[in-house]
């Protein structure tokens, strides 16, 4: 399981000056000439240095710090409290500019250093605005580094501030990246509140640049929704933003999150044409945290495309990147897709490294997202280590992230945000129309301010009468209540009685209606049972197999199936979605399908039947894509078995075949590598036969046996079960280990074997579903 790194974009422009700012350098250089005030020659040595922030470092360093020490020799040196007052707003405007440059060069060291003496001096003696920049400055090395609780102090700091001057640009820079921190630690309801009050106040003060920021953060908040298009049309919208201003941080982060939903697409090649696009621009203006995700995304790309080596080695580069600037969240995302990637390549033991670093680095900056896919990590590589107990734990801990109710309202507070984004499109279109109604409206107030008087002696003279009504209506109602009252207890008494005898009444009648529903479902079991094969049918196709049949219920959602057709025999075991009633009415649906495919159309191939009876459900069941469609589906193993040849060919939806053999297999002509159980498991396709949002055609898989092989085929109610002593799932590994030690016996021992020690394991434990295994020799 592995994960996209998006990026977003912070306020770029902290330090901002008055006035002079907006003069070109040459003249405020001519100014600065001649100055005679010390204060003033100070002030636009800021103003220079402010000025080259953007264009030259060492320029815009060397007159601010000039600037710094000035202030702060000459405010010691003098006597006067005004001009000590002066000198001292001065430092921190100086030190602001110091603090925003090297902000704006990530570098931690001197950001820690400036902003820190800022704060130092307090709001006393600091200037608000100073002390804002300083908070904001310090919040995103803390964020950039990962500490994201740290992070988020330092910017409700800055917000505080902000709120106080009611500085709409600092609100909405300081809302902006709390945002973008609580997205980082996966509570993206406070992520989509602090969005949307960033755009709001970037709205009021139209700032292109913070509104496509924010509208590149609504595309994140929609790509976690799964809504790609929205997310895509945000992501659009943000880079002509970006391109309008010409600035490129926010472009190649615009075209980095546009590759991950090409990824989405399946659309590889093109996804890493954009991928390397912003990683030349992130690595043209010297942006590590820009190169270490575009370098991410790459991987994650090669490693869809079923390229591990080169996903690897892209991770890998990335991963030196982050640790050598301290990116504490990007480190914990890229060893853990390093883990899916191990785990994929059954190197376990190292999948296994890579997840527990990245659950050590996620729980210590406490990002939500990270801590569930190392938990899910760790699970599939304790699970391939044979270490079940394990593997159990951290598949709890996975579910119980996953799916805990912080998630989901995060999801509602997510739709909220897009919703109110669009309200506010509407709303500024109406605020230009209302505009041209104000002068009526200011004619009417004046016409209306006339008959003030008239009305106001009018609605005295109403309200006096109402209040006689009112106290005229209490002592009537007051009286009818306590009437009413009497009357009340006395049917009470007589009611009670009855309400006796309805009881008695409505009991009786459950009971008839439970008995008639119980009855109902078992002639719907007969139903069922008749449209399941028979034992001729069976017998007649094999020599020796056993059959496992265990509805949970009256009825069932497992069902299985076989017919003859151009020589070989067509087998099928399947498990629909639910069980019981819900259950069973699929399962009546699929094996009607069948009978009237092989009566009434030409089979050839388990692929091609597959195909067809996914789109039989999708039309019957009325499936699209939308986020109210039902999830109602089957997941079925269909196989042709040659028995002249020993073949077998087979199309899964999700339900894999297990293969017990004491020779060589060759799958679609070529001999596998076979391992050292005797056990050999063979997957299908992972789509069910349901609408599915990567729905592909199904593909048949042919295996060459052996006379006297045998074939297995589950479905997940068997390794699901729980039971024993510690309350366990039993699960397909121990199902798969059961099967290697009794292959070699009879079928019918083999089926024995299986449902006592299904029941041993079980003890006192509800059946959670229904169960069904299927087995037979070659």
């Amino acid at each position: 399981m592995q994960r996209l790194l998006f990026f977003f974009i912070f306020p770029v422009l902290f330090f901002s000056v008055p006035c002079h700012a907006q003069l070109d350098i040459d003249s405020l250089r001519a100014e600065f000439r001649k100055a005679t005030d010390p204060k003033d020659k100070i002030l636009l040595q800021i103003f220079i240095g402010a000025q080259f922030e953007t264009k030259n470092y060492d320029t815009a360093f060397y007159y601010l710090n000039i600037a710094l020490d000035q202030a702060e020799k000459l405010g010691i040196a003098s006597t006067d409290p005004e001009d000590q007052r002066i000198y001292l707003r001065l430092k921190g405007s100086a030190l602001q500019g110091l603090s925003a440059l090297h902000n704006r060069f990530n570098d931690a060291e001197g950001v820690r250093k400036y902003a820190g003496q800022i704060i130092a001096m307090g709001p006393g003696k600091a200037d608000s605005l100073a002390l804002i920049v300083a908070w904001l400055s310090l919040g995103n090395i803390s964020q950039m580094e990962g500490n994201f609780p740290e992070a988020t102090e330092q910017y409700r700091r800055a917000l505080e501030l902000s709120t106080g001057r009611k500085d709409t640009l600092n609100i909405a820079k300081s809302a902006h990246n709390l945002g973008v921190t609580y997205f980082y630690m996966g509570n993206l309801d406070e992520a989509a509140s602090y969005t949307n009050q960033a755009l709001e106040c970037y709205s009021q003060k139209n700032d292109r640049l913070g509104k496509s920021s924010c509208l590149l953060m609504l595309g994140n908040l929609m790509y976690d929704l799964e809504d790609y298009q929205k997310a895509l049309n945000y992501y659009n919208e943000s880079y002509l933003g970006f391109e309008e201003l010409n600035h490129t941080v926010g472009k190649y982060n615009a075209i980095l999150n546009i590759g991950t939903i090409l990824i989405e697409e399946e659309r590889y090649p093109e996804a890493i044409e954009r991928f390397e696009n912003a990683l030349a621009m992130a690595r043209e203006i010297n942006d590590h945290q820009g190169v270490v995700r575009c370098l991410h995304n790459m991987g994650m790309s090669y490693s869809q495309m079923g390229d591990p080596r080169k996903a690897l080695q892209h991770y890998q580069e990335a991963l030196v990147i982050a640790r050598a600037h301290q990116f504490k969240h990007i480190e914990a995302n890229t060893l853990s897709n390093m883990a899916a990637v191990n785990n994929d390549l059954r190197q376990y033991n190292e999948a296994l490294n890579l997840a527990t670093r990245s659950l050590e680095l996620s729980s210590e900056i406490q990002s939500l997202d990270d801590q569930i896919y190392a938990y899910k990590n760790l699970s599939i590589a304790q699970e391939g280590l044979g270490n079940i107990r394990q593997a159990l734990e951290y598949h709890k801990l996975f579910k119980l992230f996953n799916d805990s109710l912080t998630r989901i309202e995060n999801r509602r507070e997510i739709s909220e945000v897009e919703a109110q984004y669009q309200t506010e499109q509407i709303k500024q279109e109406m605020e230009l129309k209302n505009a041209l109604l104000e002068k009526q409206d200011l004619e009417l107030v004046q016409q209306s301010v006339s008959l003030s008087r008239q009305k106001i002696i009018r609605n005295f003279m109403i309200a006096g009468l109402l209040a006689l009504f009112l106290i005229l209506l209490q002592i009537y109602s007051s009286s009818r209540r306590r009437k009413l009252a009497n009357e009340l207890i006395m049917k009470q008494n007589e009611e009670i009685g009855e309400q006796h005898e309805k009881i008695t009444q409505q009991k009786n009648i459950i009971e008839e209606k439970n008995l008639a529903l119980v009855s109902s479902i078992r002639y719907a079991q007969n139903i069922q049972n008749a449209l399941l094969p028979d034992e001729t049918n069976l017998q007649e196709a094999f020599e020796e197999y056993f059959i496992i049949y265990e509805p949970k219920e009256i009825v069932s959602g497992d069902f299985y199936w076989i017919s003859r057709q151009n020589g070989v025999t067509l087998l099928a075991l399947a498990d629909s979605t639910g069980h019981g009633v819900p259950g069973a009415f699929l399962s009546v649906l699929g094996l009607s399908f069948l009978n009237e495919f092989v009566a009434r159309r030409k089979y050839h191939s388990p692929a091609q039947l597959l195909d067809e009876m996914r789109l039989y459900i999708i039309s019957s069941l009325h499936q699209e894509e939308t986020q109210k469609t039902s999830q109602e589906g089957i997941e079925m193993a269909l196989l042709a078995i040659d028995h002249q040849n020993h073949s077998v060919t087979f199309s899964s939806a999700r339900t894999p075949i297990y293969v017990a053999t004491k020779g060589e297999i060759k799958l679609d002509g070529e001999p596998i590598t076979m391992p050292h159980s005797p056990l050999v498991k063979f997957k299908g396709d992972p789509m069910p036969l349901s609408f599915h949002r990567k729905m592909k055609a199904f593909s048949n898989q042919t295996l060459s046996l052996n006379p006297g092989d045998k074939v297995y085929i589950l479905t997940d109610g068997f390794g699901d079960q729980f039971g024993s002593d510690k309350r366990e799932r039993f699960t397909n590994q121990r199902a798969m280990k059961l099967l290697e030690q009794i292959f070699d016996q009879p079928m019918a021992e083999q089926k024995e074997t299986l449902i006592k020690t299904l029941y041993n394991w079980k003890q006192d434990c509800e059946q959670i579903d229904d169960i069904a295994v299927i087995g037979f020799r070659i």
